[in-house]
């Protein structure tokens, strides 16, 4: 009886090391990425994410605390310093990180490069948001992210090509409104009316049901 005691007590003490090693870990990327990635030094392809991926690969399950402690970190700060850009800017690292740790982790794609692209760093923001989508091709949300910036940017025709594939994928009616809105826009922008008016169609008819 002592002696399973004595193991649950040894099992409890390396899970504990086990965690304070991954958050220490984290916190070290964190520190090592942030000056470099916040001020535009470091773009995903010139540090790629297989340095976080290939050690976490090892580790399973336990991958999940670091994640959780990180996007907590990333909301606490959002939420304290939210609109002051300023501040702000402290979360791009987060994210890049969050998404070596676990490249399907969407969210950290999607508000990253929205991030990148809010402080005028546009080829980083499509470079990121390219990347979650190659890692996360069935992602309507992703995908479009990922038109919607190549439309802010005034690629029009990247942009109606992975908004109509966002469009194919998406089951949630909110999202494909944003999707076929934009692609409306996308379209007469780019002369294409036919098209542009079979979209609004579709958005009439949305509009009727709900």
């Amino acid at each position: 009886m002592e002696i399973s005691k004595e193991k649950a007590k040894v099992k409890k003490i390396v899970a504990f090391t086990i965690c304070f090693l991954l958050l220490s870990f984290s916190f070290f990327l964190e520190l090592n990425i942030e000056k470099k990635w916040s001020s535009g030094g470091i773009s995903s392809k010139k540090m790629p994410e297989q340095i976080g991926q290939v050690f976490w690969s090892y580790l399973g399950g336990a991958k999940s605390i670091v994640i959780a402690y990180l996007w907590l970190k990333i909301d606490r700060i959002h939420h304290e310093y939210y609109g002051d850009l300023g501040k702000e800017r402290e979360l791009i690292p987060l994210y890049r990180l969050v998404t070596w740790i676990d490249p399907h982790f969407v969210d950290a794609y999607y508000v990253g490069s929205y991030m990148l692209q809010l402080f005028q760093r546009p080829k980083e923001a499509l470079e990121f948001a390219e990347e979650g989508v190659a890692f996360n091709p069935k992602s309507s949300k992703l995908l479009l992210n990922l038109g919607q910036l190549y439309f802010i940017q005034k690629n029009y025709s990247t942009s109606i090509k992975y908004l109509e594939k966002a469009k194919a994928l998406s089951k949630d009616e909110a999202e494909k409104f944003i999707i076929l809105s934009t692609l409306k826009i996308a379209y007469l922008k780019e002369g294409q009316f036919e098209k542009a008016e079979r979209v609004m169609k579709i958005i009439k008819k949305m509009e009727k049901e709900n």
